[in-house]
């Protein structure tokens, strides 16, 4: 067990209902990561999650540390993980994905939600493109079908270059 300072929430509610406080990390088990945060994304469904808005689709068991999106450097992996000690990477560790919540000095992850930071890009641009890109991966079979009408090709580099050109770090903070 590791202990860590985090943005946490007992209750549903407004900005009064958040703490900076301590929470423990589990070690990771086989396929997870625990990663030192260097940058956390602030999105607009983080602030929804807090105020209660999405208890129907995701319940929350208080208390909570809020936020997914993160940038960092490996601390722990566990087996077959696929990364180790001192990688660079960045993800999602939201409640929703199996992690423990990015608003955290450390965060647990799955090591699928998880890749390798392009060395291109700061922490900070890096915490703000987990969301951004998912959201373009969902949207890639669609615009793969509608270039393949049109005769064209468009290729996953491809939406990941994009991704990575139309991010923007005025996003990431914590």
């Amino acid at each position: 067990m590791k202990t860590i300072k985090a943005a946490r929430i007992h209750n549903y509610g407004g900005a009064e209902t958040i703490r900076v406080e301590d929470a423990t990390l589990a070690g990771p088990q086989p396929g997870q990561l625990i990663v030192r945060v260097h940058a956390a994304g602030v999105n607009p469904i983080d602030w929804k999650i807090r105020a209660g808005y999405m208890q129907q689709m995701l319940p929350l068991q208080f208390p909570v540390t809020l936020g997914g999106d993160f940038s960092g450097v490996v601390e722990a992996a566990g087996p077959d993980a696929g990364f180790k000690a001192g990688d660079e990477v960045y993800g999602q560790a939201s409640l929703a994905n199996g992690g423990s919540g990015s608003f955290a000095e450390s965060v647990l992850a799955r090591a699928g939600t998880v890749a390798a930071k392009p060395k291109s890009v700061s922490h900070v641009e890096a915490g703000a493109l987990p969301l951004r890109v998912s959201a373009r991966f969902r949207l890639l079979p669609n615009i793969c079908a509608f270039r393949a009408h049109k005769k064209s090709s468009f290729t996953a580099a491809q939406a990941v270059s994009a991704a990575l050109q139309s991010s923007s770090p005025s996003t990431s903070a914590l």
